[in-house]
């Protein structure tokens, strides 16, 4: 029976430890938010001021939905879903025939894409004043 007990502590130990490493891991992450969200909004800035860059909104797309996912991983949902809410609406872009989205479809998503990038950057500053006063 001893070398059970000594087992399951030992198990507690260990997952004691991995959830102090991941906090920390997500503290980081959480600091960097403000950078992250920076980098998304210049990429979709470019992909609007040059909408027949079908290069530019696939990395628009590509970058957006990267950050969606690492702010899943890294135990940020509420970010993750404005995030989400975002490449949604930049996938809408695409038309039928390509990846072109065109002067008036940004006009008509522009107020929409500016107002979850702002609430995502506040959540973003929020976070990481939150993981930084930690």
């Amino acid at each position: 029976m001893t070398g059970n007990n000594e087992n399951e502590r030992d198990v507690e130990e260990i997952d004691a430890e991995v959830e102090a490493v991941f906090k920390q891991v997500q503290k980081e992450y959480a600091l960097a938010l403000p950078e992250k969200m920076a980098a998304l909004n210049q990429a979709i800035h470019a992909a609007e001021s040059q909408p027949h860059s079908d290069d530019l909104l696939v990395y628009a797309l590509s970058e957006t939905h990267r950050l969606k996912g690492t702010l899943g991983s890294y135990g940020f949902p509420e970010l993750a879903e404005l995030v989400a809410s975002v490449e949604k609406l930049l996938r809408q872009s695409a038309d039928k025939s390509g990846t072109k989205a065109s002067p008036a479809f940004w006009k008509q998503i522009d107020g929409e894409i500016q107002s979850l990038l702002l609430q995502a950057d506040q959540t973003a500053i929020n976070l990481s004043r939150l993981a930084d006063s930690s």
